[in-house]
């Protein structure tokens, strides 16, 4: 089996999964590379019109790398616009310029990517957020995993098929400051049409910054307030020593984001005196829970390819 991984650079969570899927595979001796195409939702079956996107992303996608290699150093590499190229959290995969698919390639797409964008065969829908289109966008015979039941739609994945991954950076999301902290900062992302968000911001809003800019942030700010309820910025804000508070919707508790099954360890679900003590309670079994991460990403992978191999090739 051959792996090719549709997906953007390494600017957001989901990417960097779609990078650690791919980098888990290659370690595993299979033939993986990743096809990078413009972020956000991409709605195209026809090859000139592919064509021509990959002219215009590949225009500004390779200045930018070579940007990178020529000024490694240049203060401009830490804008956001540099996100997913300065900085590589997953790094080693390959990547190909012109997918070549064969009757043994599975192609892996995410619920973004409008119908058969390459036409292949053996197609891996991977839901790693609320599907974005009609289940007619949908392949019928595709093998379907869920990232989060949550994220699931039973209509597509009635099974309830899931690939959980995590990538957590643990070199560059870490507390360096053990002293005094003060003040707030902010994360709106995917809540950014939220209709309780502050007027006026008392403190920074991350989402744009670069990676090495979070992080100084992060060690400098006592909270962190989270209006995007599914980022794992809350749990890297707790990694760097600052207390994430997930600003709940109305009428919703933590089990409407992570699930029954999840505790939310080092995060305050709610902005109440008890949620935020619950948060510094459960601060060391976050950390022990990221320690198993590794064995569980093995075990995901190993089920992940055998799922594969059983519908693709009746093994």
């Amino acid at each position: 089996m051959k792996f090719l991984i549709v997906a953007p650079r390494q600017h957001s969570g989901g990417a960097i999964i779609q990078h650690m899927l791919c980098k888990l595979l290659m370690d595993r001796g299979y033939d993986a590379k990743v096809f990078y195409v413009h972020s956000g939702a991409i709605k195209t079956t026809s090859y000139w019109n592919l064509f021509l996107q990959q002219i215009r992303f590949l225009r500004h996608d390779l200045t930018k790398a070579a940007k990178v290699k020529l000024f490694p150093k240049a203060k401009f590499l830490k804008k956001e616009r540099y996100n997913g190229y300065s900085y590589l959290p997953v790094k080693g995969c390959k990547r190909t310029f012109i997918p070549v698919i064969d009757d043994d390639t599975i192609v892996v797409y995410s619920e973004g990517i409008y119908g058969n964008l390459l036409h292949a065969k053996k197609i891996v829908r991977w839901l790693l957020f609320f599907k974005l289109y009609d289940i007619d966008a949908y392949e019928k015979d595709a093998l379907y995993f869920t990232y989060h039941e949550l994220f699931n739609d039973e209509k597509l994945n009635p099974s309830g098929r899931k690939l959980y991954l995590q990538a957590l950076d643990e070199d560059m999301w870490k507390q360096t400051n053990f002293g005094e902290r003060s003040g707030c900062c902010y994360i709106v992302h995917k809540g950014r049409d939220r209709a309780d968000l502050p007027k006026k911001f008392d403190g920074p809003v991350i989402d744009k910054l670069s990676k090495h800019e979070i992080a100084e942030i992060l060690n400098q700010k006592k909270y962190c307030y989270c209006y995007d309820t599914y980022t794992t910025y809350s749990l890297i804000a707790a990694m760097c020593g600052c207390i994430p508070i997930v600003m709940l919707e109305d009428g919703k508790t933590r089990t409407d984001y992570i699930g029954a099954e999840e505790e939310g360890y080092g995060i305050a679900w709610g902005n109440t005196p008890e949620a935020i003590e619950y948060a510094l309670a459960t601060r060391e079994k976050m950390f022990e829970r990221i320690h198993k991460m590794h064995k569980e990403n093995d075990d995901a992978v190993d089920s992940f390819i055998t799922e594969c191999k059983r519908y693709f090739h009746m093994v």
